[in-house]
């Protein structure tokens, strides 16, 4: 699913300055690099929805909502303070920074949940 998210949001990205003027009107040309810019956010946001029922499968279901929850709190403070100053781009700046937070909390917390069990369980691929 993630990798059928990334190709489409792709193909969207890179025929956006055909296709979205033709769809939403003329007027809405100079969104197509706001769009373009935004759609790699696809991949990290698909890596956290698909890693969320691990978290809660793993009883991590508080510190998977208190990383989602610091992630929207740094976009919401990212945004407070980079839009007034760039405009739109502050905006995108500020969602490329929660989802940097999404990414990194994410793979932390994988690799976490995936050092132990490989190093005391030899029969789950690790080495004793």
């Amino acid at each position: 699913m993630s990798l059928l998210t990334l190709l489409a949001g792709g193909v969207a990205g890179a025929l956006a300055p055909w296709w979205l003027p033709w769809v939403a009107g003329a007027g809405f040309a100079d969104a197509v690099p706001l769009f373009q810019w935004l759609v790699p956010g696809l991949a990290v946001s698909a890596f956290s929805t698909l890693m969320a029922p691990q978290w809660i499968g793993r009883g991590l279901f508080l510190t998977a909502s208190l990383c989602s929850l610091s992630a929207g709190g740094v976009n919401l403070l990212a945004a407070w303070w980079w839009v007034p100053r760039m405009g739109v781009m502050g905006a995108v700046y500020a969602q490329w920074s929660a989802l940097s937070l999404a990414l990194v909390t994410n793979l932390v917390l994988f690799w976490v949940c995936e050092r132990d069990p490989r190093r005391l369980n030899p029969e789950a691929g690790g080495v004793s």
